[in-house]
């Protein structure tokens, strides 16, 4: 047996036991200050050129995997900010600018039940079933947990207004899921652990899957629903799980979290809280929240509970509106505007803001170029005859990208962005700021960070597990992007005779 399931075995205790195993304690952690890869960045090994011939999200995988070495990082030279001017060519910003609002920007944190009878780990391979298992997912909501606790140090040296959260919050559309995601973010007490309680006490002394209290992020924070939130393993109907979910029997594999490392097994326990969510269930789960973080309701409201949707529009601070939009077909993993969507709620949503003199963020779970509309035409061009609609904010491909939308020197065009997800590597968050330039131009500054992740901790694992999934080859994207899609101020004209309260430009101040 190696030595890792041999520790495991030994260390195996219930999660709620007051005194975990004799002589088996995490230790103390020093969180230290937080770093943007302005200064610093983090090295991964290369891939491997054909993937490892075992499953690393297996117990067996997993330990041939690190035998190989996979899984180790080192420290490298930070990335200078990259000013890109595509929508403004040979334009220099002025001095006098003053920060609109600043935001985080995190999403696919895709929290997992990981022993539901609806995993897919026996289909878990290369290509294009990737996802269906992957070795850090106990480890997910502690990734996350990291990734605020970075964002809330961050706050605490430069205030950030809200976070916008874009989407896959929950795995497989299933209450318990999206209930560890969001009290994650509220900073409530959450146990990661589903049908019987279990233990999986690693090599640190820690056990992911134990009852713990977050951090919870310290700013209001907004959440988008995402193909993974609405659909089953982010493909299929949640009506036809409606009873399996809420069995015993995983013929397309589950994990054992009763046994050390997670093994596969066909028969898992039952648990109530495994339900499939319907849209107004999504809602309604997000209002059931406390006012601090706030808001509650996390953007959704009572009218998204009455009327089954997920679209909603916020006024975070004066000035700035946040249109969140679903896009989530009925029953299809593809990503669809309908035209009942477009024609009741984003249309007339536009409209309003563009008469309230508020610039337009758009939020979708899904990028432009993988939106179509019901009907035909493009929602980017009738983006662009919003001059006020400046940035449009999405998630899904797990990948740091940036991409203008329109031609040069139009008031009409926009930039959008992405970040890599939080379940997969490189396991990043992206801070935002919209900055009035003072000439007739805005800013939009992107600044990559890396969740702390002190040594022997759970971020520190799930990190050196994200690794392995990609090194390994069981994993192929590559979630960094390029150089110009990570640190960035993005320049863009804004509507004619368009002014703003502001304040001093907080990026520029950032590690």
């Amino acid at each position: 047996m190696p030595l890792l399931s041999l520790l495991l075995a030994a260390c195996a205790v219930p999660s709620d036991s007051s005194d975990s195993a004799a002589g088996c304690r995490p230790a103390e952690l020093t969180w230290p200050d937080p770093i943007t890869t302005l200064t610093a960045t983090l090295v991964a090994g290369d891939r491997l050129a054909e993937p490892t011939e075992l499953n690393p999200a297996l117990p067996e995988g997993l330990a041939a995997a690190e035998a190989m070495g996979l899984g180790t990082w080192t420290a490298g030279p930070g990335e200078a900010r990259i000013v890109r001017d595509d929508l403004a060519p040979g334009h220099v910003p002025g001095v006098d600018r003053r920060s609109l609002a600043f935001f985080l920007h995190e999403s696919d944190a895709q929290i997992a039940d990981t022993e539901s009878p609806t995993r897919l780990v026996l289909a878990d391979a290369p290509g294009a079933t990737q996802s269906a298992a992957r070795p850090q997912e106990v480890y997910a909501l502690h990734a996350l947990d990291a990734l605020v606790r970075t964002t809330n140090a961050f706050h605490a040296q430069t205030p950030l207004d809200f976070a916008l959260i874009t989407g896959d919050n929950a795995d497989s559309s299933q209450a318990n899921e999206l209930g560890w995601f969001r009290d994650t973010l509220d900073g409530t007490e959450v146990r990661p652990d589903s049908g019987e309680t279990n233990s999986q006490l690693d090599d640190d002394c820690n056990d992911p899957i134990a009852t713990f209290v977050p951090q919870g992020l310290d700013m209001p924070w907004y959440a988008v629903a995402g193909n993974h939130d609405v659909l089953v393993q982010g493909n299929f109907d949640p009506a036809a799980y409606v009873d399996s979910v809420l069995g015993s029997s995983a013929q397309a594999g589950t994990r054992d979290l009763s046994l050390p490392g997670g093994p596969v097994t066909t028969v898992t326990p039952a648990d109530a809280g495994r339900a499939v969510l319907e849209r107004s269930d999504i809602a309604a789960m997000y209002l059931d929240s406390p006012s601090t973080p706030g808001p509650v309701g996390h953007g959704f409201t009572d009218d998204d509970v009455a009327n089954d949707a997920i679209t909603w529009s916020a006024l975070p601070m004066p000035g700035i509106r946040l249109l969140a939009l679903d896009a989530n077909p009925p029953n299809s993993g593809d990503a669809r505007l309908s035209a009942a969507e477009r024609d009741t709620f984003l249309i007339p949503a536009l409209n309003a803001a563009q008469a309230a003199h508020e610039l337009v963020i758009l939020t979708s779970h899904y990028a432009m170029g993988n939106l179509e509309m019901e009907g035909g035409g493009v929602l980017s061009e009738l983006l662009a005859t919003y001059p006020n609609v400046v940035l449009t904010v999405a998630g899904h491909s797990h990948v740091n990208d940036v991409a203008a939308f329109g031609a040069p020197d139009d008031p009409g065009a926009f930039w959008e962005v992405r970040t890599s997800s939080t379940v997969d590597w490189p396991s990043q968050g992206r801070l935002v700021e919209l900055v009035d330039n003072g000439d007739g131009t805005l800013s939009i500054f992107g600044t990559i960070f890396d969740a702390l992740a002190p040594e022997g901790s759970m971020s520190a694992r799930a990190r050196t597990l994200t690794l392995i999934d990609w090194q390994s080859g069981w994993r192929w994207e590559s979630g960094p992007g390029e150089l110009e899609d990570r640190n960035v101020e993005l320049i863009q004209r804004l509507p004619e005779g368009w002014t703003f309260p502001g304040g001093e430009v907080r990026s520029l101040s950032l590690p």
